[in-house]
């Protein structure tokens, strides 16, 4: 991959290649494979929604938001620049509600392997569980794939 200057820092590796213009290419690194697809807990999904313009375009309005005082949880910066809640937003629009799912669904399966695999003694004596977080059913899924003696149920408002 050629060089670019928006490249974040500790994300690849950078190799320099000897040729008449010595081009520096980047590399992956163990935690850069965590953006690739292919790879079964990933976060692309989630880079993608970080990197989206209507999350972006948020950080532009950012030191007004600061400034005008609606910095005390009355409205978030995301909701004082576009008008409403991310998940108001989501619902409009069905691509930046699937990014979204996509996004919590990924983070929440990494966040889950690593739990089971390195916490997994704490699940021995839980029977049951709910997944009160909203969404898809992701966490309530995971477990109940990983740790079959679980009963899960996916708690849903609507």
């Amino acid at each position: 991959m050629p060089r670019s200057p928006n490249v974040p820092t500790g994300v690849f590796a950078e190799e320099q290649k000897r040729t008449s213009t010595d081009e520096v290419l980047y590399a992956l690194i163990p935690v850069s494979w965590l953006l690739r697809r292919e790879v079964q807990h990933n976060l692309s999904a989630l880079t993608m929604l970080s990197l989206h313009p209507l999350i972006v375009s948020t950080w532009d309005n950012l030191a007004a938001w600061l400034q005008s005082g609606e910095g005390n949880w009355h409205r978030t910066a995301f909701e004082a620049k576009h008008g409403g809640s991310l998940w108001f937003k989501a619902s409009l629009d069905p691509k930046i509600n699937r990014l979204f799912n996509e996004a919590m669904s990924s983070m929440c399966k990494l966040f889950m392997g690593c739990k089971v695999e390195r916490c997994g003694e704490v699940f021995k004596e839980v029977s049951s569980l709910v997944d009160v977080g909203g969404g898809n059913g992701t966490v309530a899924a995971f477990i109940a794939d990983s740790i079959p003696h679980i009963k899960c149920m996916k708690f849903s408002s609507l």
